[in-house]
């Protein structure tokens, strides 16, 4: 089996010898299979991070579906190792300073870089003397979760004339330039894995990626792909969103009776000092995305809770703590009270850290809980809290 690394400058000049060594690369006890289950749609191909696996057909019935199915399978993290962490892209992440060891990355950060993934477009062979282009899909986040080393899909980008250190498995898709697919700008044509240690692929690649034209080609290529993933991230956005919890209508139950009457909410800004005991037992579910947020300062944490107009301080307990954060609101519907009760990302100063809630304004039915938060560390936050 060739382990050797590829050379974009020998392969463009000795084709014959890139595509040997492609094969011999893929071994052959795992061969590629062109076996795709029959129906309509197209064809794509995997190239798999293990070496005993021979790369896989895939089938979808769109680009979206293809994609997709390539974002679910990224998101799971499949043989993340800590210990392969890039510590220099987790610095970047971070903005703190790199860790020493790989060991010593805590465990709750390392979950979460493990659910990040991002899709990434490389233009294998750009479609300079014809229209078609093929396009590997790889884990943008690959090197940050530390994702094993694909052997074969690096050798293969190499061998097609743009070496690049491809991590976690690889999705190979042919497509075409088309300005009326769904307004998308390409539609997919089928690849088959055998096509993966083609001479005629490996030879066409190299010579496209020489070619005067192939940077013009590429970037279009690479720009409709971009446009096809971000359009995807945003459909999954909106398909995961919650709607917020019925305020209304808890204002509208919590309207006094006859003869009864209401809080008489504070006119001025009422700050708090640190609340009740923190809440014990099993907690009702946090509360949506969009009546708690947090913004990540370079020195603070800024955490605003939308709560009804009636809501006052003995309404709230509120219990910040070096290492974590507690808030129930007794206003808010039943099930959405518990706010947050989870470890906080990172320490804080809990001195310097208080919170405090708006005053009323005249004709709006909520107010807002603001919490600030004081960083022990200066380093930038990827979530509020340990538990996402």
């Amino acid at each position: 089996t060739y382990s050797g690394n590829f050379d974009a400058r020998f392969y463009a000049s000795k084709p014959v010898n890139a595509w040997q060594a492609m094969a011999s690369g893929f071994g052959s006890a795992c061969m590629p299979s062109d076996h795709i289950a029959s129906g309509f749609g197209f064809a794509f191909a995997c190239i798999p991070s293990e070496r005993h696996l021979a790369p896989l057909a895939e089938r979808a019935d769109s680009l979206e579906d293809a994609l997709r199915a390539i974002d679910a399978a990224f998101a799971q993290g499949r043989f993340a190792a800590k210990e392969r962490v890039d510590l220099a892209a987790l610095a970047r992440r971070t903005g703190c300073q790199p860790f020493a060891q790989n060991e010593l990355v805590p465990d709750e950060l390392f979950a979460e870089l493990r659910a990040e993934h991002a899709l990434a477009t490389i233009v294998l062979w750009p479609g300079v003397d014809r229209s078609e282009s093929v396009l590997a899909c790889v884990d943008g986040c690959a090197a940050l979760k530390g994702l094993p080393e694909n052997e074969r899909a690096t050798r293969l980008a190499a061998a097609c004339g743009v070496p690049t250190a491809i991590c976690g498995p690889c999705y190979l898709l042919r497509v075409k330039p088309d300005t009326e697919w769904g307004g998308l700008g390409l539609s997919v044509v089928d690849f088959a894995p055998s096509e993966i240690a083609s001479r005629e692929l490996l030879e066409q690649a190299q010579a496209a990626n020489v070619s005067s034209a192939a940077d013009g080609v590429r970037d279009a290529a690479k720009a409709a792909m971009d446009l096809c993933v971000s359009l995807l991230v945003k459909t999954l956005a909106a398909s995961h969103a919650h709607a917020p919890p019925p305020l209304a209508q808890a204002e509208a139950a919590a309207q006094p009776l006859a003869g009864g009457t209401a809080d008489t909410p504070e006119s001025t800004l009422e700050k708090g000092a640190e609340g009740a005991a923190a809440v014990g037992g099993d907690a009702p579910p946090a509360v949506e995305a969009e009546v708690m947020q947090w913004a990540d300062a370079q020195d603070e944490v800024t955490v605003t809770v939308t709560v009804p107009a009636r809501t006052s301080k003995a309404d709230i307990s509120c219990s910040i703590r070096q290492d974590a954060l507690t808030l129930e609101v007794r206003t808010l519907p039943e099930g959405y009270q518990s706010v947050v009760n989870a470890r906080l990302f990172q320490r804080i100063d809990v001195d310097d850290s208080n919170w405090s809630l708006e005053s009323l304004q005249p004709g709006k039915s909520t107010r807002t809980l603001v919490m600030t938060l004081t960083k022990e560390k200066k380093m930038r936050w990827l979530t509020l809290t340990r538990s996402g």
